[in-house]
Order: structure tokens, then C-alpha cells, then sequence
């Protein structure tokens, strides 16, 4: 059966995607799991989808923008959401830094959190 970690992702792709561990290191050991990628047409990456979050999540400059554009208590509201799902990884684009308001949440629950200079 298929097994992909997030470390293993991040060593394979580090320098094609330019990316950088931004926190979260300790859970490199995450699992994409084997169920997810033998099934064609799992979705396992996409953009911001509170509703129907997915295992690698990715965050570009609307998304971004979406998060600062919301008042304090809706900004709490959907980082508690995001980080309540089922969630192996962030990914934040578009050289785009890590969000404070995603740092701590990444932190206390040992999320990887990664960032790349290419677009989303």
C-alpha cells in the first residue's frame, strides 16, 4: 500500500517547490495515508475549504487575504475549524509569510507548516 510522510514530501520536493518548515517539525512522520493516495480522485491538496477541509491544505495570497479580512472572533472561529480537521499540512504560496494567527495554532497542535515562493 501506498505511504507518503511529510517529511519524506518535504525531502522530495523541498528544492523543486522551494520550500521552508516553518513549524510543526516534530510531525514529520504524518501520514498522506495509504487509503487516500491508492484511490484516484481523492482530492489530498486544495485551497481554503472550511466546509470540506482536505489532508494538505493551501493557502495563497486570496486566502490569505480571506483570513485578514475577517474580525478577530471570525478569524478565531476559522483557524479553530481548520485546525479541528483531519489535517496533515499547510502549505502558505505565493511568498507569502506564515500568518501569526496560524503560527500558534500550528505550534500547539504540531501541524507542519510550510512555506514556498511559488504561486498557488
Amino acid at each position: 500500500m501506498p505511504h507518503l510522510s511529510v517529511e519524506q514530501l518535504f525531502k522530495d520536493k523541498r528544492e523543486k517547490l522551494d520550500l521552508t518548515w516553518v513549524a510543526g517539525e516534530e510531525s514529520g512522520r504524518r501520514s498522506l495515508g495509504s487509503d487516500s493516495l491508492a484511490r484516484p480522485g481523492i482530492g489530498l491538496i486544495g485551497h481554503l475549504n472550511l466546509i470540506h477541509p482536505h489532508r494538505l491544505q493551501v493557502l495563497g495570497a486570496a486566502e490569505i487575504s480571506y483570513l485578514k479580512s475577517l474580525d478577530r472572533d471570525s478569524l478565531q472561529q476559522a483557524i479553530e475549524r481548520l485546525f479541528s480537521a483531519e489535517l496533515t499540512a499547510i502549505f502558505i504560496c505565493d511568498s507569502k509569510p506564515a500568518p501569526r494567527a496560524l503560527l500558534q495554532p500550528a505550534r500547539q497542535t504540531s501541524t507542519p507548516l510550510f512555506t514556498t515562493s511559488l504561486p498557488s
